[in-house]
């Protein structure tokens, strides 16, 4: 696999490399680029920011897929946002998961 990616900048030793290790197989160079696997690099989980009235105060680690309900309701549910609020219900709340939850009070 390395030998084909580096084919393009480094044609003449990757044509050696190629010859030496599969001395039955046609060039290196007449061979399909590789295609990548989508599912290797999918991410499991990202961090969601919380802010309360613009101010940093949590990281939630979500799913990518996460719905904007679902990021509202973590993101009131976790502990130092309750800290923050201090009892006060927020006025707005501007999700845009998975990255961002903005509360307003």
């Amino acid at each position: 696999m390395m030998v084909k990616l580096l084919a393009p900048m480094t044609p003449h030793i990757t044509a050696e490399l190629w010859q030496e290790r599969h001395p039955d197989q046609p060039s290196v160079h007449l061979l399909a680029w590789p295609v990548a696997d989508a599912a290797l690099v999918a991410e499991a989980s990202v961090t969601m920011v919380v802010q309360v009235n613009a101010r940093v105060r949590a990281r939630i680690s979500v799913v990518p897929t996460i719905s904007e309900a679902d990021a509202t309701a973590s993101a009131l549910a976790d502990p130092a946002i309750v800290a923050a609020l201090k009892g006060a219900t927020p006025t707005r709340v501007v999700a845009r998961p998975p990255r961002l939850v903005n509360i307003v009070t």
